[in-house]
């Protein structure tokens, strides 16, 4: 079945095709210790468990033939006590350029193990390491992954020679534009991936059921935004937070008449607090891209400024968009509205001493 996927991929004009042996999926489970408790011919010694992405690798490649790409995507660790760590892989990766892997594209972990997923806890390019070590012992291309959102970062990979290709997955649904703007010299007006999860992992794996960004609301609705078609109009947006500066910026592009009010004197809203708890500071890029957006776009924006209901009558605008944001939830607790109770994010912002102790209600992040 693997092979008959694989002959319909060639059939359908693509250029080649990547066979999962990463996150806990089928073939991952074959080669992983940990998981694979089998007693026959497929389980027990590496030999055994590697068997079928052998038998996989020779179906694939007796059905596309050999002007085919075939890849691999790879964890190079198991992220399980007990499982593969990266010697194995070695030995893995040997076996893989024998049985005619074109190349290895490196990641690591597996579903359930937390720091697969939880990449703001990660440092950047943290599996470029153990590329390093693969490109010892295999002539193939390797490819480097996870954590890599900046042009620097991934330049200084391929100089070093610790890679040969870079992948991007969420940088690239942030900003798909990302290597034409590096390579233009406008690193400053890429929208960086803030490693949220919430819209990749979030939107797949919520009610949504389909994967999209939450600093790039065009995800998954590129045909959508390109449809509209609009005579220009007078608009008034109420809140400079993310959702008022995303209105402001897509409506601008689609050539309208902005004007943005804040009531407070700085952008962001709630997106300020947001980036300083520890390893949370990149939420900030976000933040300062909106705001160079206002400013290149030259967004009339008045500061300090509540839109009300006496400036909508005198502006006379086609459309008022409200995004005055959230406020905290605070429950009807006894004593909540005592002189010593804070929300988090007054304290966030240094707005408040809390003295040394302190009892925190919620274990959000």
């Amino acid at each position: 079945q693997f092979g008959d996927a694989c002959l319909r991929a060639k059939k359908a004009g693509f250029d080649g095709v990547e066979i999962h042996l990463a996150h806990g999926y089928l073939l991952f489970e074959m080669l992983s210790p940990h998981v694979n408790k089998r007693t026959d011919a497929y389980g027990g010694c590496f030999k055994n468990r590697f068997r079928m992405i052998k038998e996989v690798f020779e179906d694939v490649r007796s059905k596309v033939g050999d002007d085919f790409i075939v890849g691999t995507r790879l964890s190079y660790q198991d992220g399980y006590q007990g499982g593969r760590e990266l010697w194995d892989s070695m030995e893995l990766v040997m076996n893989l350029e024998a049985v005619g892997a074109d190349y290895l594209n490196i990641t690591f972990g597996s579903y359930g193990d937390h720091n697969s997923y939880e990449y703001d806890v990660q440092k950047h390019g943290f599996v470029t390491n153990a590329c390093k070590e693969i490109k010892k012992v295999v002539s193939i291309p390797v490819i480097d992954t996870n954590r890599i959102t900046t042009g620097g970062v991934a330049e200084a990979i391929l100089k070093s020679k610790e890679a040969d290709l870079i992948g991007m997955g969420r940088t690239s649904l942030a900003d798909p534009h990302f290597p034409n703007k590096v390579q233009a010299c406008k690193e400053e007006d890429i929208r960086h991936c803030i490693n949220c999860n919430l819209g990749c992992y979030g939107g797949l794996l919520g009610p949504l059921g389909h994967v999209t960004c939450l600093v790039n609301p065009e995800v998954g609705r590129e045909t959508e935004l390109d449809e509209i078609k609009t005579a220009p109009k007078r608009v008034l947006i109420a809140g400079g937070g993310p959702g008022g500066m995303e209105a402001a910026y897509q409506a601008v592009r689609l050539g309208h008449h902005v004007t943005l009010y804040e009531a407070s004197d700085r952008l962001g809203g709630l997106l300020v607090s947001a980036a300083f708890p520890p390893t949370k500071g990149e939420v900030a890029l976000f933040n300062t891209w909106l705001i160079k957006q206002m400013k290149d776009l030259k967004v009339d924006i008045r500061m300090n400024t509540p839109l009300t209901k006496e400036i909508a009558a005198s502006e006379k605008p086609d459309a008022v968009i409200i995004a005055c944001g959230g406020s905290a939830l605070i429950p009807p607790i006894p004593g909540i509205d005592g002189p010593n109770v804070y929300t988090a994010e007054d304290v966030l912002l240094g707005k408040v001493a809390t003295g040394d102790d302190v009892v925190i209600c919620g274990g959000g992040e």
